[in-house]
């Protein structure tokens, strides 16, 4: 079904084939069939859902050497959490 490994491990969701004209207007297409789930917050709370164990481990990570570091990470941490729940396609 998908020719490409990228598709088949999940990583991009299609190939659009064509020009750069093309993936935008396919883009559109895909943005307009979310926009109803992003208006809602439905989509945001799914990505905060999908990505709390990555969020979790970046939150919790003993390797980072230093409390600076680790502060850094924290704040990075809850921009991508802000933005995933704000995120609107």
């Amino acid at each position: 079904m998908f020719p490409f490994p990228a598709c088949q491990e999940n990583i991009v969701d299609e190939i659009v084939p064509g020009d750069s004209e093309a993936t935008i207007a396919r883009a559109l297409e895909v943005a307009q069939a979310h926009a109803k789930f992003a208006s809602t917050g439905v989509l945001g709370q799914m990505k905060t859902t999908l990505y709390a164990d990555v969020l979790e481990g970046l939150r919790f990570d003993d390797n980072l050497p230093s409390t600076t570091l680790a502060q850094e990470n924290q704040l990075k941490v809850d921009e991508l959490a802000k933005a995933l729940t704000m995120a609107k396609l």
